[in-house]
């Protein structure tokens, strides 16, 4: 077993597989055992107490890491049952070889559906599956959904997608652990697939370190890792040289999303955080926010001698369709700020022109949807792909955000966010992720390592909240209190 530290598509997968087998002398078959014997320990340490188990195996290469599973458990004294759901007349290869196997040891296929175990293995659909699911497939996903005993997946839950995350079923096979092999799947850290998968464990199979140096993956970020903050600050720092934020936004009665941002920017640590607003808003955010210079604004009042002081502009919390944004947003734009943070409202209101190479947005898959001319569900069925087409389009960086929040730039995945916490889906807590962004972009000379760095602090701040509070009671200004810039070492 190994630490995550990066994530492959199926396809990488497979080119792994590929050069561990012709380049390194590691047959297929060898591969296979390997992963079915690791799979089957990991059903002992999170199973203890199982006596029974039911493989349900399709037909490729996934169903033979099942018989592996099957035929070991059988020498190890379990009570042993295969589904057979693939044609067995199909087995190829080395999926054939472990068929054999198997039935040695003494595993021949089961009908019987209703009988009780202690323990399902789903081997029915790897990283190969694509496009519709078979009537037959989709029957053993439902029952597998539809029974009360525990499940261990191999390599990912039948009915979701390896390389998106997206599901590939209204009901895919949920996991309480999934065994993954060689490298870890993207599918498996970002939209439906982290419901489905459950805890996550890694073999790279003892595959020699120079393959995976062949093949790119992506990076897993992680908000434990040291080097995810910002720089600490120099005992002779003055706000000068800390970044000075321009918040925009806040129409008539989203005021408050704007003083979030503007909050969890000073948190984050800016020098000097200034906010334009609706007017009639200018009192509520002094009496909330004294540390924050308020400028209110009605239509026609000049912006650009403000974006033009400010090393970082976040427009767009509680902007809406009104004259007030369309004109305020236009005039930022305009302006030709340094650097750029689009969120929330502003990001309807984008006509899908290129924006500054140095812009980060931070859109969700709703207002992702409606940049691509699209709908969040679609979206949410490929991730990667989303963010990707967006910010090559808007040549911009950008953060998805949900579940296995992605981070691209100009079209690049850099990374997915190792975290999923039911705590951030509460109202405004992507104004706080705005705001942190503002003060990662203003110290940080990358636009991209902002990114990185203000995704995992806002997840951070959540985890920390969560702690205190529990995930039920957080609201978004939990979120300003808990964000921690620094290393606490």
């Amino acid at each position: 077993m190994v630490a995550v530290k990066r994530v492959y598509t199926g396809t990488e997968c497979r080119e792994l597989d590929r050069i561990a087998i012709d380049e390194t002398g590691i047959s297929g078959i060898e591969l296979m055992n390997r992963a079915g014997r690791f799979a089957y320990d990991q059903l002992r340490i999170h199973f203890p107490d199982a006596r029974s188990i039911k493989i349900i195996a399709g037909s490729g290469n996934n169903a033979g890491d099942g018989y592996v599973v099957a035929g070991t458990a059988k020498q190890r004294g379990l009570d042993v049952r295969l589904q057979q759901v693939g044609d067995e007349n199909r087995l190829q290869g080395d999926a054939k070889l472990a068929w054999n196997w198997m039935r040695r040891q003494g595993v021949k296929p089961d009908t019987e559906q209703s009988a009780s175990v202690d323990v399902v293995v789903d081997a029915l659909l790897g990283t190969g599956a694509t496009g519709d699911i078979r009537p037959e497939y989709q029957e053993a996903i439902s029952w597998i959904r539809r029974g009360r005993h525990r499940v261990l997946a191999l390599d990912l839950p039948s009915g979701i997608n390896g390389n998106t995350g997206g599901a590939m079923t209204e009901e895919p096979v949920i996991a309480d652990v999934t065994c993954t092999f060689v490298g870890a799947k993207l599918g498996l850290f970002t939209g439906a697939g982290i419901d489905c998968a459950g805890r996550v464990e890694l073999s790279d199979l003892t595959i020699p370190t120079e393959v995976f140096e062949r093949v790119r993956g992506l990076e897993l970020l992680d908000p434990d890792e040291p080097e995810n903050f910002l720089p600490r600050r120099g005992s002779s720092s003055h706000k000068g040289q800390l970044g000075h934020v321009l918040v925009v936004g806040g129409d008539l009665g989203s005021g408050g999303a704007a003083i979030l941002t503007a909050e969890a920017a000073l948190r984050t640590g800016a020098g000097l955080v200034t906010t334009v607003t609706r007017t009639e808003h200018v009192g509520a955010f002094l009496a909330r926010c004294p540390e924050v210079m308020v400028v209110g604004m009605s239509s026609g009042d000049d912006i650009a001698g403000l974006v033009g002081n400010a090393d970082v502009v976040a427009v767009g919390p509680g902007m809406g369709q009104s004259a007030w944004s369309k004109e305020i947003l236009s005039k930022v734009l305009n302006a030709k700020p340094s650097r750029l943070v689009i969120d929330a409202g502003a990001l309807r209101l984008l006509d899908g022109n290129p924006l500054p190479s140095n812009s980060i947005i931070t859109p969700h898959p709703g207002e992702a949807g409606h940049l691509l001319a699209s709908t969040s569900q679609q979206v949410q069925q490929d991730r990667p792909a989303a963010i990707k087409q967006i910010t090559k389009r808007l040549n911009c960086v950008g953060i998805l955000k949900g579940a296995g929040s992605l981070v691209a730039s100009h079209g690049d995945l850099l990374g997915v966010v190792r975290c999923a916490n039911p705590a951030l889906a509460t109202a405004g807590s992507g104004d706080v992720l705005t705001g942190i962004v503002a003060t990662a972009s203003a110290q940080l000379e990358s636009a991209a390592a902002a990114a990185k760095t203000a995704v995992l602090l806002h997840c951070r701040a959540a985890r920390d909240a969560v702690i205190e509070l529990g995930e039920r009671s957080i609201v978004a200004g939990d979120l300003v209190q808990n964000i921690r810039p620094w290393d606490a070492d």
